[in-house]
């Protein structure tokens, strides 16, 4: 089980934008020196970029089985897509 860290109350939003790309350059230097003088943030980070591997893992990991498709049915398709979305630095509507 991943173990869950709590930021700062005023870093989770930038974290999430941090992680997936979508906060602007100023935005992304202050996170950068945040969280390289705080632990809880620096750890929260780190879980969010395991846990968003593990969503990307799902799309790479037993794609065709009928285990897979009954747990999480067209579900994998729109997070996949979404991540696409977030990695060719598009907005998500």
């Amino acid at each position: 089980m991943m173990e869950t860290y709590k930021p700062c109350w005023h870093m989770p939003l930038f974290l999430n934008g941090y992680c997936d790309s979508s906060i602007p350059a100023i935005l992304r230097r202050y996170v950068d020196y945040h969280v390289n003088h705080c632990p809880r943030c620096a750890a929260a980070l780190k879980t969010l970029y395991t846990l968003r591997e593990k969503l990307l893992q799902l799309g790479r990991t037993e794609s065709n089985s009928a285990l897979s498709r009954a747990q999480f049915g067209g579900r994998r398709d729109v997070i996949t897509a979404l991540f696409d979305q977030v990695d060719d630095g598009r907005r998500i509507s």
